[in-house]
């Protein structure tokens, strides 16, 4: 099987250009496409920080929104004050867990936060009591102290967790990001390597042809006439080796008949030129007496 030939010098270069251009293609695409998924993960990771940063301050918020509700119950025993304080324990729960899969490692302090919710109970109002009664007891204040003192402190340390949390996400993006960063180093490295050899082949493939035309035409000189003319490649060079092949055996037609001219002339001068010499060499030795 043979290696394909080019055409003509100008398919030769087209076809160099574009098989350069293949690696750079591929890098660039490479690129691109690794910048384009570090973009996304960046926007996602972005997401997830703000997201879990406004739940997480939303729930400090409704922590304090629902003692100020709980307290504001003890001293009004208002039915709708409990209402209210219910659906923003129902609320701030809902929360708790989407911020749990919000974040991908688990917190204790959330499901302890929960549970603490979860028996967080305000007593019922006493309709029996008299308007003019005080609207707290001092035994259910106490106790819903504590019960806040311990869901403030969860939420603290939730905060922390959640912190924490946000930092080791984005140390962790970052990483990737380095390691998807020495990866696309070492395939630009690859493919600028690639294109250097591919861009010698070819630049020794384009060449080539041009080395071997010198060579004939070092050989015409040297060598002599008689070593026949190939040139192979683009059409241009081999229109060039023909050319150059006519040339060489209208020199060699010319030198064999100039050495046939030679011979001739070398035959027809000797008889002569002989008989001259035995002439003079018969004169020169007076064998026909005195001169």
């Amino acid at each position: 099987m043979s290696f394909w030939q080019p055409r003509s010098l100008s398919q030769l270069v087209i076809v160099s250009f574009f098989a350069a251009l293949a690696p750079l293609s591929i890098a660039i695409f490479f690129t691109v496409e690794t910048l384009g998924e570090m973009a996304d993960k960046n926007r996602e990771i972005t997401h997830v920080v703000v997201d879990v940063t406004r739940l997480g301050q939303e729930i400090q918020h409704d922590v304090l929104e629902l003692e100020r509700r709980a307290r504001q119950y003890l001293a009004l025993r208002d039915p709708e004050l409990a209402e209210l304080f219910a659906l923003e324990r129902t609320r701030l729960s809902r929360k708790l867990q989407l911020l749990q899969q919000r974040v991908l490692s688990e917190s204790p302090d959330i499901k302890g936060l929960l549970g603490s919710l979860a028996r967080l109970e305000l007593a019922p109002a006493n309709t029996d009591t008299p308007e003019e009664e005080p609207g707290f007891n001092t035994a259910q204040q106490q106790a819903l102290n504590q019960q806040f003192s311990v869901i403030s402190d969860q939420g603290a340390a939730i905060d922390t967790w959640l912190q924490s949390s946000v930092d080791r996400l984005l140390q962790e993006n970052t990483e990737e990001a380095d390691i998807h960063i020495e990866s696309l180093m070492l395939q630009l490295a690859l493919l600028g390597a690639a294109t250097l050899a591919l861009l010698l082949l070819l630049a020794h493939w384009i060449i080539r042809p041009v080395r071997d035309l010198t060579q004939e035409i070092h050989q015409l000189g040297t060598a002599g006439l008689s070593h026949p003319i190939e040139i192979s490649g683009p059409q241009e060079m081999q229109a060039l080796g023909t050319e150059l092949e006519w040339l060489r055996q209208g020199l060699h037609q010319s030198e064999q008949q100039k050495e046939l001219f030679l011979r001739h002339v070398s035959h027809e001068l000797k008889t002569p030129l002989s008989s001259l010499r035995e002439g003079a060499e018969l004169l020169a030795e007076q064998v026909t007496g005195h001169l």
